[in-house]
């Protein structure tokens, strides 16, 4: 299951006869099937939630038995939440800032067990902050910038995920038996 709003699409169990796409509303019980899925994958969903241990509820009513979610979620903890808000306060307004420790707590609310707790992933990657109208300016030069700061790193084996500097934090968790 992927998704970047409220509408999530997915492709059933492995090897089930008939296994295609899935896809509904994400809170509608109708459309998507309870306990079906082995692994959901989704990003910039949970921190759009106040209380977001009803996103990791219904997560886990998605889940099959040891199945998997990997949440990525901006990281507006560090630079990336400082720029965005100058930038684009709109865009900054609809997320609930959230670190590692906040993303991790409504996954275990939901009874989903860490396997990869919450850390901060990336490199620096001004790209990833939304410009709005100013995109068509800014970006080639943010890219370009991005990119000559991070292959350098990258090669000197400098490029660590950091607080202040990696553009999302990832969590990884499984639904027991």
């Amino acid at each position: 299951v992927v998704g970047g709003g409220r509408r999530l699409a997915g492709v059933g169990k492995s090897g089930e006869p008939g296994c295609g796409p899935v896809a509904g509303e994400f809170f509608d019980e109708s459309l998507l099937p309870t306990g079906y899925f082995d692994v959901i994958f989704y990003r910039g969903f949970i921190e759009h939630y106040t209380d977001p241990a009803v996103v990791t509820l219904r997560i886990a009513q998605l889940l099959r038995p040891c199945g998997k979610v990997m949440t990525l979620i901006p990281n507006f903890v560090g630079l990336y939440g400082a720029l965005q808000k100058r930038v684009d306060p709109g865009i900054f307004d609809k997320h609930v800032v959230m670190d590692c420790e906040s993303l991790d707590r409504p996954h275990v609310t939901a009874d989903l067990r860490p396997v990869m707790p919450a850390q901060f992933w990336g490199c620096f990657a001004p790209g990833v902050v939304n410009y709005g109208s100013r995109a068509r300016y800014l970006l080639p030069p943010v890219k370009l910038l991005q990119q000559l700061v991070c292959w350098p790193l990258g090669l000197l084996r400098l490029d660590f995920e950091s607080r202040l500097a990696s553009p999302y934090i990832v969590g990884i968790y499984q639904k027991p038996e």
